[in-house]
């Protein structure tokens, strides 16, 4: 009888290694418990194995990110999406709404369907006025997205798209018609209406900043920014940077098909661990 593990298995072995654990502990934020992220990190795996096919180091590196902006790997916060063989951090509406809420902004989104009434006021009194039908009654397909923030100033900022401005940029997804756009239609036109918006908020955190921009490498904005303004990746904050070490682990699960060099370091993943390692680059390193 064979005893060989399966992929679920060594990475789910991997993942409760001492090292591989130590590695997330330094990783995750002080107020986020390191045995629930294990356990919300496992169940997500068993419950999407496919990720357990895609590139091993991808994988670790996806999941070492998540801990990185202490966002829980339920689906719901974030998500790990295979793309092109890969598997990618994905943070979903619940967790980039958590990490704006740490730089002071609060958001909501919402979608807006065909049977409700919605209403949009420009000028000096400007305002979004949205109504459902009640309770029982069909409202409808999805026919556009809002959201608005207030920001701790009492500063109140808005941005609404209608449904072809939302299929504009799923088509400049990499993958508009499988994965999340797919599974999640709803939740992905909410997300994509709060990143265009997080766009224009005074964001001085680096690390929230990287959270709202962790999906750009997925877009082919060169084709799908003309008619949509989702613009590439937002522009550096000028705020305090996160820690060395994250950034490090946040930089690294970029997909990219060796390691990453930051500030004459390299970054790699051993796939059986999970443990990140550095190594100084020579001085003649090719960039």
């Amino acid at each position: 009888m064979s005893t060989e593990m399966t992929p679920v298995q060594h990475v789910c072995t991997t993942i409760t290694t001492p090292k591989f654990k130590e590695n997330l502990k330094q990783a995750l934020p002080p107020n986020v418990s390191l045995d629930r992220f294990i356990r919300t990190a496992l169940t997500g795996i068993q419950q999407n194995p496919s990720v357990c096919e895609a590139d091993r180091q991808s994988l670790f590196l996806a999941i070492q990110r998540c801990a990185a902006d202490g966002l829980m790997p339920d689906g719901r916060e974030a998500a790990l999406a295979v793309y092109g063989g890969k598997v990618n951090y994905m943070p979903m509406v619940l967790g980039i709404i958590k990490r704006l809420a740490t730089a002071g902004i609060s958001i909501d989104a919402q979608v807006v369907r065909e049977n409700d009434e919605f209403e949009q006021a420009f000028g000096d009194d400007a305002h979004i006025i949205h109504k459902a039908p009640r309770l029982g009654q069909p409202r409808g397909a999805l026919i556009g997205v809002y959201a608005i923030a207030r920001l701790s100033n009492g500063m109140v900022m808005r941005e609404v798209m209608d449904k072809d401005q939302i299929d504009q940029v799923r088509m400049a997804s990499r993958s508009a018609n499988a994965g999340p756009w797919k599974q999640w239609y709803d939740e992905m036109a909410r997300k994509t209406v709060i990143r265009r918006l997080a766009k224009r908020l005074p964001i001085l955190d680096a690390g929230v900043a990287d959270t709202v921009a962790a999906d750009d490498d997925l877009y082919d904005f060169a084709a799908g920014n003309a008619a949509n303004g989702d613009t590439p990746p937002a522009q550096q904050p000028t705020g305090p940077r996160r820690p060395r070490g994250l950034d490090v682990v946040a930089a690294a699960a970029r997909p990219e098909p060796s390691g990453d060099v930051i500030d004459g370091v390299s970054e790699r993943v051993d796939t059986k661990t999970g443990e990140v390692t550095t190594e100084p680059m020579p001085a003649d390193a090719d960039f």
